[in-house]
């Protein structure tokens, strides 16, 4: 088992110098994305072998000193929040309306080795990058295209992004977006799944001493020793009953990659009657919006804020409970 490992693990480091040294990688960053790359062929098995190799080929990474926001404006990116480790830079292409040939523009990945001004741990950044990554690849497929002349449609797992032009004024673009917090809380559950595979190849007689070393770094403070993603924490907490539920977990899984999303909205709708699936990612998106208030809004007395969000919480925990259930009943 460990000359199989190590011929595959050695193959893929191996085929991304190529990739490194026209991006100018370090050696560190060509280990994390070789790791990363293992991590997604033991998920999905040869269905992802040319896709995550050409997303690597495509999408450039910028991994430098620095909080994101300041690595951003030296690239010439603009600004952006500190409190990130990484971020995937995607501007739309919009004369795909004129030409539906065309492919959206490259994303870039920046990678910051400081979270506001404070080093982070090398767990920490592989679970970043890799968080961006899958980003990255789970809109691979069935994705970047217009569905009319006037609605140039994206996906990124279970994010959707509609870009309709107005047409009176060609240069007017509104945009939707469906599933943005359902898609980061799942992919923020599932790239924990990655990181901690990552781990798991320690037990291997790994034959490459500078990617055997790299595992070395990779430190845990958990009990279990397993790795917990540090994002996105109480929205994952609120659907880890449905997260934990195998059949939802791997549906989600195996079609935020190949881009069939319509079969997680039926999963949900089947059963559930007590919201439709838009409404369960709107509340999803308020529920997030408002955490990030709730802390000023209590010190400020906002009943009726306060009030409205704990009712959202407590729809959110009533509609997974509900799914969950009928799930259940289904086996039966």
């Amino acid at each position: 088992m460990d000359n199989s490992f190590n011929k595959i693990l050695n193959e893929k480091y191996y085929l991304l110098q190529d990739i490194a040294k026209k991006y100018n990688y370090d050696e560190e960053l060509l280990i994390m994305i070789t790791y990363i790359y293992i991590s997604f062929y033991y998920y999905y098995g040869n269905s992802c072998d040319s896709p995550i190799y050409d997303l690597f080929n495509r999408v450039k990474i910028i991994s430098d000193y620095g909080n994101v926001g300041d690595i951003s404006l030296k690239n010439g990116f603009g600004p952006l929040p500190n409190d990130c480790v990484a971020v995937t830079i995607f501007d739309p292409n919009f004369k795909v309306f004129d030409d539906e040939s065309l492919k959206q523009k490259p994303q870039t990945i920046i990678v910051g080795s400081h979270v506001n001004d404070v080093l982070t741990t090398p767990i920490l950044r592989l679970e970043m990058l890799a968080h961006e990554i899958r980003h990255a690849l789970m809109g691979y497929y069935n994705t970047n295209k217009l569905l009319d002349k006037d609605t140039y449609y994206m996906r990124s797992g279970l994010k959707e992004t509609y870009y309709s032009r107005n047409n009176r004024s060609k240069e007017q673009i509104t945009t939707l977006i469906i599933g943005e917090i359902f898609d980061e809380i799942t992919n923020t559950y599932l790239t924990e799944s990655l990181v901690n595979k990552i781990m798991s190849f320690a037990n291997y007689n790994i034959d490459n001493n500078r990617l055997k070393a790299y595992l070395n770094t990779l430190k845990t403070d958990q009990s279990d020793g397993r790795y917990k993603s540090i994002g996105y924490t109480s929205e994952v907490k609120l659907l880890y009953p449905l997260l934990l539920n195998k059949k939802f977990i791997n549906l989600v899984n195996s079609h935020q990659f190949d881009g069939n999303i319509s079969i997680i909205k039926e999963l949900i709708e089947k059963n559930t009657d007590l919201c439709d699936y838009l409404s369960f990612c709107q509340l999803l998106d308020d529920i997030y919006s408002c955490n990030k208030r709730y802390p000023s809004e209590v010190q400020n007395n906002n009943i009726d804020f306060i009030q409205k969000h704990i009712n959202n919480i407590g729809k959110v925990k009533s509609i997974i409970f509900d799914i969950n259930k009928n799930m259940m009943d289904e086996k039966r």
